[in-house]
């Protein structure tokens, strides 16, 4: 479009178009100006003004090319005339605005004047205002510490009203009385500061309050105790708070626990004679005199009740005067700083609560001592036998023990029971004495086989009762509450008061048997006594406290067997006839002369160089054994013949008066060392025949057998 622009403004050619060579003269003219127009290198400025030139120049005629520059230099005008005029607009405005600001400015000014005389005026109420704002924060600090004060150190309106109640109905009495404690508690802290006038006003204060309330709850609480009186009362929490909060007031609480032994004293009374003549609900369990046919059973029975009533009664106390887990709480929390004082404490508070629980459970089972007593004498009046006497002691000892334990020696229960247990021991040693009189009198029948008597027999089966019952209390029944001196002591009169069992019933028994055997002969009373002590051994078998008289019954044993070894022995060889072999043969071996003899050939059988002596050449004083009268060998070898045919005769050499043994380890005992004593002696002849000194011929044929063999015959 610039290209035609420039062609339609270039002049007109002066050659003829008709003309061949002015046309083509022509067209290089064009292709010339073609070409330096591409030639030409336009800027953007330029471009931009050919881009307007096109807005206004419409037909490329000779006119609109001769009146070009006249149209822009128009155009130009117009548009210098338009910013012109739209300049003045702005000037225009730029007025105002400067005649606004002009005016702002004065009031600006003004301002400053006024800000400056006011900051001037107001710089003393400022610093006023400081100082008050921080007198406000100062002030609001202390209303803070304050409210605190009076929050931690004094009782609310409803604390106050809830301590000055006429009847207790619920927990908010003792949460105020629990307030005021622990604010009184606090005031000792406070004492050590420079307040100690509020501390003190204030500790007056909450005594006031606390002794006005404690006289409300002891009344309240004297009166809820009244309400014990069933047989197995509910307790509810307003009590149990009510004794927990009396443990502040020792004294009041000591009253609060009498009432309540007291009452519980009338309803534990009440429930036993109820049960000794009621029973049950409905009958069941049955009531206890029903069994008064049965001594052990009837007092057995008593006395489980009261071990009953007595647990039941603890756990009441113990409910009573437990501590809640809040109080130690806070009691733990007070003393984190004395870990010694706290130990203490603790140890005092237990013994001082152990105290009270005796103390109130003593009272409340008090009366019933006295019924239990007279029916225990009735019973012992009916004269029950020894071990069902025995038995009661033990059993009395048993429950004394239980109650030792919960209520302590000095209660009139443990009182009771160790004052009934003492009246059946000193029943039972009457009729020990008794019996034991009555079994001297009686005439004994000792049957052929040598067992015990039928009086004998009993009483050594009573003795085992009464012994398997003693060693019963000494390993349940230890005192596990006594210590060191104590328990030495208490084990001590356990011991003598074995013993003394068995100075009344094993004694006798030994006297009445011993006065029987010396009337049989004496091989046979051997055994009888032996039958007799083991009897009395087993029935006192693995009792610690009657290990001494185990002890000596064992040595008496020994000399028993000792003497039947012997006597069946001596039996036996009279048999034989070969006792005045043995003893012309001891004899003449004892003798000094053959003493010397002997030790000389010992000398001479060590002396290797010396082989070639002979025994039979040294000087002897004495005679060989088959030289002396009564030990030829036609004297010894019938009685080595009547030996072999009583040892080969199983029915003589079964030993009668051992076999009568009631023992069986005993008889085993017995058989072997008269085996060992039988051999032993056979060895004498044995060994002296054999002795080439002696000058037997040929001794092998006077023995069949050696003394090994004869023992192992007899053994077997």
């Amino acid at each position: 479009e610039v290209v035609n622009v420039l062609v339609m403004a270039s002049p007109a050619p002066l050659v003829s178009p008709a003309s061949p060579s002015g046309s083509s003269r022509a067209s290089v003219v064009i292709r010339r100006k073609v070409d330096k127009i591409l030639s030409i290198e336009l800027d953007t400025n330029t471009l931009v003004a050919l881009q307007n030139l096109s807005t206004f120049y419409d037909d490329n005629t000779l006119t609109n090319r001769l009146n070009l520059r006249d149209r822009i230099e128009d155009n130009c005008l117009e548009s210098h005339k338009d910013f012109l005029a739209q300049f003045q607009e702005i000037e225009k405005s730029l007025s105002v605005v400067e005649n606004d600001i002009s005016e702002i400015s004065s009031l600006c000014q003004k301002m400053q004047e006024r800000l400056s005389e006011t900051t001037s005026k107001s710089g003393t109420l400022i610093k006023r205002t400081e100082v008050l704002f921080k007198a406000n924060q100062t002030t609001s600090v202390q209303s803070k510490v304050i409210e605190s004060f009076m929050e931690h150190f004094q009782l609310t309106p409803a604390e106050v009203d809830a301590l000055n109640v006429t009847d207790i109905t619920n927990q908010k009495f003792f949460e105020a009385l629990r307030r005021a404690q622990q604010i009184h508690k606090d005031c000792g802290l406070l004492l050590q500061t420079e307040h100690q006038r509020a501390a003190l006003e204030i500790m007056d204060s909450m005594s006031s309050h606390m002794e006005s309330a404690y006289k409300l709850l002891y009344r309240w609480v004297k009166n809820e105790c009244r309400a014990l009186d069933i047989a197995d009362p509910d307790l509810s929490r307003l009590i149990v708070d009510a004794f927990t909060a009396l443990r502040e007031r020792p004294v009041l609480l000591s009253y609060c626990l009498q009432e309540v032994g007291d009452t519980r004293n009338k309803a534990v009374k009440r429930s036993f004679l109820i049960a000794l003549t009621q029973g049950g609900p409905n009958g069941i369990p049955r009531p206890i005199e029903l069994q008064s046919h049965d001594p052990y059973r009837y007092v057995s029975d008593m006395a489980a009740w009261l071990h009953l009533a007595l647990a039941e009664e603890s756990e009441l106390v113990n409910a009573l005067l437990r501590r809640r887990q809040e109080a130690n709480n806070n009691s733990n929390n007070n003393n984190n700083n004395n870990n010694n004082n706290n130990n203490n404490n603790k140890g005092e508070d237990k013994q001082r609560y152990s105290e009270q629980v005796a103390t109130v459970l003593n009272k409340a089972l008090t009366d019933v001592c006295l019924p239990f007593k007279a029916r225990l004498v009735q019973v012992l009046s009916t004269k029950p036998d020894l071990v069902l006497t025995f038995r009661l002691a033990h059993l009395l000892e048993f429950y004394r023990k239980s109650f030792f334990g919960l209520i302590g020696p000095g209660a009139n229960l443990s009182k009771l029971f160790l004052e009934s247990r003492t009246d059946c021991i000193k029943v039972f040693f009457a009729l020990a004495k008794k019996s034991m009189s009555r079994l001297e009198q009686q005439q004994l029948e000792i049957s052929e086989d040598l067992s015990l008597p039928l009086h004998i027999y009993e009483a050594v089966t009573r003795l085992r009762e009464i012994a398997k019952l003693g060693v019963t209390c000494k390993e349940h029944m230890s005192d596990t509450h006594l210590e060191g001196e104590n328990q030495n002591e208490h084990l001590q009169e356990v011991n003598r008061e074995g013993e003394a069992i068995l100075d009344a019933l094993l004694t006798p028994i030994l006297h009445i048997s011993s006065s029987a055997a010396s009337k049989l002969p004496q091989i046979s009373g051997t055994v009888f006594m032996l039958n007799v002590i083991q009897s009395l051994m087993e029935a006192i078998a693995d009792k610690k406290e009657f290990a001494l008289r185990y002890t000596l019954l064992e040595t008496k044993q020994e000399c028993y067997l000792k003497t039947l070894t012997e006597l069946q022995l001596k039996q036996v060889l009279m048999e034989c006839g070969l006792e005045q072999v043995i003893d012309l043969i001891q004899h003449h071996l004892h003798s000094p002369t053959h003493q010397q003899q002997q030790q000389q050939q010992q000398q001479q059988q060590q002396q290797q160089q010396q082989h070639n002596q002979n025994s039979s050449t040294q000087e002897t004083s004495h005679l060989p054994l088959s030289q002396i009268p009564s030990l030829h060998r036609d004297d010894i070898w019938p009685s080595l013949r009547a030996f072999d045919q009583k040892l080969l005769d199983l029915g003589a050499f079964s030993i009668p008066h051992i076999n009568f043994l009631s023992s069986l380890p005993l008889r085993d005992k017995v058989r072997s060392a008269f085996s060992e004593l039988l051999s032993a002696k056979y060895g004498i002849i044995y060994n002296a025949l054999h002795d080439s000194y002696n000058l037997y011929p040929n001794p092998e044929s006077l023995f069949r057998y050696n003394p090994q063999q004869v023992k192992a015959m007899i053994n077997t």
